[in-house]
């Protein structure tokens, strides 16, 4: 089984899960249609956590209430609310000891350290 997007003649995007065991392909389900890239996104997700139901595979949780509270943490974080600081310790060192902090200009240390990453 596979989930497959079926372009509609109505500029839609049907999100289909699709059956070809047989070598015949066979609808199993329409899981629904949308003509939005967000909505199209959350349907193809949908389908894809149907499919283990629909076959009738089992699966494991391997992961612990630890991960899950990291992993809901770092969804909430924005690249924005980061600040890297371990490259500007060391190479900010080698930046003013081999002279280029006398051009003084903070956008390229910026660009030189980000470069030497």
């Amino acid at each position: 089984m596979f989930v497959r997007k079926k372009h509609n003649k109505s500029n839609s995007v049907s999100i289909q899960i699709i059956d070809k065991s047989s070598g015949v392909y066979r609808l199993i389900k329409t899981v629904g249609s949308s003509a939005e890239h967000e909505q199209i996104d959350s349907l193809w997700r949908k389908a894809h956590a149907m499919l283990p139901e629909l076959v009738g595979q089992t699966g494991f949780d391997f992961g612990n209430d630890n991960d899950k509270i990291i992993e809901r943490f770092l969804n909430n974080l924005s690249s924005s609310q980061v600040r890297v600081v371990g490259p500007e310790m060391v190479f900010g060192k080698i930046f003013d000891d081999v002279g280029f902090a006398s051009v003084g200009d903070e956008l390229f240390r910026h660009l030189v350290i980000t470069r030497l990453v």
